[in-house]
């Protein structure tokens, strides 16, 4: 029977050692690259590992299983006036199940170059964050991911706690960075607040007074992970400063972090006028941003990703509209996300704002090929006015299409 770990919740039993670190882990992201599909998919031919045929399309749809080569990948197309408009992972393992996809939409006036970044060391990330920036570089979405030790053990000669997916599991972030017509001016500036997570440690209140704290032109932009060893835990903030918008009115922000009644406590501040900003999971424990922006007093809904086509007809009305994704959580020994949600704001007194959505699964699963005719039917509801609000997997990879 497969048993889950949430990493969260356990340190007092954890008295082992922890193998491999993310960034060894990230060196060996170098499996074999799934390109498959047709149309506007940018496909990389069996015999030819390096070419690629492009079109011009207004979209285009990537997925990957190498973060290397996605990397690659969409470089191709930024050359060429292409822009990653949506972006995300999905899978368990980092070495042995993790996949890569994006949206990308073209932008005939502007070129764009990407890259990626890791920092083992959390303590540093602010530093080299802003060190890319300095040559144009800016996150503009972060992938997260876990890296597993090796499984193999002799059942008879070793103790099976040593060998649990508890003790060889290490978390983090792999951070996204775009580059826009080979700018090289700085236009952001980075921060980073870190909670300690462990047995006398409150990281919902350092985390919170560091957000009161901060200066009103920072923003939030995601939540971190960090498992490193035995008892290093901990959960960051990534806040972003827009330089060309200095001088902004001050924000007030909500740490939530639960492992039950959650949905209960974002909803409650939902009430007093604030909004889903960010989301995430880690085993059990689900953490969120929330921004005040409003004095309306709304409800929000989340939908068990793997469970949209059921729950959505159920769960959803008319005038619910899709916020947000809380990202869900990736294990060792699984090939899969797991507990990921999509966020939907309920309207007060049931008023519509009269947006439709589509959901549409251009692929199978995550190693097959996306589905030709639902490439085709992306591009005829994008052509006539819908937008691409998120992207997420559901045994295949799902595009979430709205149009006001």
């Amino acid at each position: 029977m497969e048993t889950r770990y949430g990493g969260i919740g356990e340190i007092g039993v954890i008295i082992m050692y922890v193998v491999n670190t993310l960034i060894v882990v990230l060196i060996v992201l170098t499996g074999p690259l799934a390109m498959l599909g047709q149309s506007n998919l940018v496909r990389a031919p069996e015999d030819d590992k390096t070419s690629t045929n492009f079109t011009p399309e207004k979209f285009k749809f990537l997925v990957s299983e190498d973060l290397p080569r996605f990397v690659e990948e969409v470089n191709k197309l930024g050359k060429i006036n292409y822009r990653v408009v949506k972006t995300f992972n999905f899978g368990g393992d980092a070495a042995r199940a993790q996949s890569f996809a994006a949206v990308l939409e073209l932008d005939t006036e502007n070129t764009y170059e990407y890259d990626w970044l890791t920092s083992p060391n959390k303590n540093y990330l602010e530093s080299r964050l802003n060190f890319r920036t300095e040559k144009g570089f800016y996150p503009v979405a972060t992938f997260a991911v876990t890296a597993c030790g090796d499984a193999s053990y002799d059942p008879d000669g070793e103790p099976a706690l040593t060998n649990s997916p508890l003790l060889r599991q290490t978390m983090g972030d792999i951070f996204f960075l775009e580059r826009k017509n080979g700018n090289t001016t700085k236009t952001r500036d980075y921060k980073v607040f870190i909670g300690k997570i462990g047995l006398g440690k409150s990281p919902s209140k350092e985390l919170q007074t560091a957000l009161d704290n901060a200066a009103s032109d920072y923003r939030p932009f995601k939540i971190l992970f960090s498992r490193n060893g035995l008892v290093d835990f901990s959960v960051s903030i990534l806040l972003e400063h827009d330089l060309s918008k200095s001088g902004r009115s001050k924000v007030n922000y909500r740490f939530v972090k639960q492992a039950s009644g959650f949905e209960k406590e974002v909803n409650g501040l939902a009430q007093e006028g604030y909004r889903f900003w960010a989301g995430r999971r880690v085993g059990l424990v689900k953490f969120a941003i929330l921004a005040k922006t409003a004095e309306t007093p709304i409800s929000y809904v989340f939908v068990d990703q793997v469970k949209y086509e059921k729950e959505i007809p159920k769960t959803i009305k008319a005038g619910d509209v899709y916020a947000a994704e809380l990202v869900g959580t990736s294990e060792c020994d699984s090939v899969k996300t797991i507990g990921g949600k999509l966020v939907f704001e309920q309207n007060p007194n049931g008023i519509s704002k009269d947006v439709d959505h589509k959901y549409l699964r251009l692929s199978g699963n995550k190693s097959s090929a996306l589905q030709s005719e639902k490439l085709e039917e992306a591009a005829k509801f994008l052509s006539v006015g819908y937008a691409v609000k998120g992207v997420f997997f559901s045994e295949g990879v799902v595009l979430v299409l709205a149009k006001d």
